[in-house]
């Protein structure tokens, strides 16, 4: 699903794979992100996704 919406928008897949990695991680460099969001679990991964880009937004403020 992450390079099919890197797909539609253009761009590579790492654009979107590397920040959804410290997003989910808080590094910059570890698992990939495929096994990551496996181990975290579907719970986890959203709950920690939706924390990221509610941080953005504020920083966008």
């Amino acid at each position: 699903a992450v390079r099919e919406v890197a797909s539609s928008l253009q761009i590579k897949g790492g654009q979107i794979i590397h920040p959804t990695r410290v997003s989910l991680s808080g590094k910059k460099v570890g698992p990939g992100l495929f096994e990551l969001m496996v181990v975290l679990g579907q719970d986890k991964t959203i709950k920690r996704l939706k924390e990221a880009i509610e941080k953005i937004k504020e920083v966008k403020k």
